[in-house]
């Protein structure tokens, strides 16, 4: 996951930069809780435990910004 992550930053290059940070912070995290997790065996849990643990540490707006990094693009 670690390397996905990091290759899914370097393609955000047209997002406002206050976006960008958010989103590597984000990113950071998620790293630090499931980026030695190979992406073909990542199974839902996974996520959930990454989002559950970035719930009790940050805002619903960051945890918004975490969600986006696995895909889901409608800020929910």
């Amino acid at each position: 996951m670690e390397q996905c992550l990091k290759d899914w930053l370097e393609t955000l290059n047209t997002q406002a930069q206050s976006t960008l940070t958010g989103y590597r912070i984000m990113v950071r995290h998620l790293i630090e809780l499931i980026g030695a997790v190979k992406l073909s065996e990542l199974k839902v849990r996974d996520v959930g435990f990454a989002l559950g643990k970035l719930a009790k540490r940050f805002s619903t707006r960051s945890v918004r910004l975490a969600r986006t990094t696995d895909g889901d693009h409608s800020g929910a």
